[in-house]
């Protein structure tokens, strides 16, 4: 069974804390606060907030993923033309078109068995892309 994660606050000592508040630190900074206190008050490291005043290492944590944004439009796009085409597809059917994809371009992914996706990469492929 695919598991489902949900990460809570709190739950490790990296990246504990919302984007929200570290806007407020960040313009507490701004206005001239010590960074150390300001790190102190909002529980942000020091480090974290100097990074982000940079625009350093700001990105998403966690491993990219798979496939690029255009490439998984194109994916979309092939769904949605075999929908169009009065051809539903099921998960199974989504998986292959998927290690298809990928033996035409001649990749070999290695997070995927004989590069086709698992469930759970299918999951999060169409929460990514529920309002297309």
């Amino acid at each position: 069974m695919p598991r489902i994660h949900k990460r809570k606050l709190g739950s490790r000592k990296y990246h504990d804390y919302t984007q929200e508040t570290l806007e407020r630190a960040l313009n507490s900074f701004r206005r001239g606060r010590p960074i150390r206190q300001v790190a102190e008050e909002f529980g942000i490291s020091k480090s974290t907030l100097s990074r982000h005043r940079r625009g350093q290492q700001t990105g998403k944590i966690g491993r990219p993923c798979v496939f690029t944004e255009a490439q998984e439009n194109v994916i979309v796009d092939c769904i949605a033309l075999a929908g169009e085409w009065g051809f539903p597809l099921v998960p199974y059917d989504i998986r292959l078109i998927v290690k298809s994809y990928l033996d035409r371009q001649g990749k070999s992914e290695r997070r995927f068995k004989a590069n086709l996706p698992g469930i759970e990469w299918l999951r999060a492929f169409l929460k990514r892309h529920s309002n297309t």
